[in-house]
């Protein structure tokens, strides 16, 4: 997929450094220590999916360019889980929706900017 700079693209962006802004800026703890156990060495995670549940929240997230992570945790007691940490290859291949591809080439091209700057 091709980013031609529409408004969604921007509105995706936008979204999503605010959320990698928010992470490491230690506006939830609790998920960043989680992402740093999974991966010490990470230096960019974006949040593609926050699904609030009764007790708990559930996050998916972009690991720099080559994990996605789903975790889970409890608002009731602290308790963290890993749910699950797949390829990002393997994540593309569960996309239905365009939106979320969308969302996914928006993330792994702020990645790529990024990098690119270093």
């Amino acid at each position: 997929m091709k980013l031609i700079d529409s408004l969604i693209e921007k509105e995706y962006r936008q979204q999503l450094l605010q959320s990698r802004k928010s992470l490491f800026a230690g506006d939830n703890p609790e998920l960043l220590s989680l992402l740093y156990e999974v991966r010490p060495e990470t230096k960019s995670a974006f949040v593609l999916e926050w699904v609030p549940e009764q007790g708990e929240d559930l996050y998916t997230v972009l690991l720099d360019k080559e994990l996605i992570v789903t975790v889970e945790i409890s608002r009731i007691n602290s308790e963290k889980l890993i749910l699950e940490e797949i390829s990002l290859a393997q994540y593309e291949k569960t996309l239905r929706y365009k939106k979320n591809k969308l969302q996914l080439v928006v993330a792994l091209n702020i990645i790529s900017n990024d990098i690119k700057r270093e």
